[in-house]
């Protein structure tokens, strides 16, 4: 699919925006080479993001599309 991205790494949890009313939990994708890849499930309610909260901790494959400086999740499975 065109624009589709894949990324794999290890699905981490940040706060973002910090001392904003905006700040909130962050989730994020840390590649095996050190890059972190903001990630967010936009069928999701935008802070709470339960797909991916439970999936924090574990190694993951997503596959969505670059929208600002967010990989907007089309899906997302756990990889060994």
């Amino acid at each position: 699919m065109a624009g589709m991205k894949t990324v794999t790494g290890r699905l981490v949890m940040r706060r973002v925006n910090r001392g904003s009313k905006s700040e909130c939990d962050g989730f994020f994708i840390v590649t095996d080479d050190g890059k972190r890849v903001r990630v967010i499930n936009p069928r999701d309610h935008y802070v709470d993001q339960p797909l991916l909260r439970a999936l924090v901790g574990k190694r993951c494959e997503a596959v969505g599309f670059w929208f600002w400086d967010k990989l907007h999740v089309k899906s997302i499975k756990t990889v060994s």
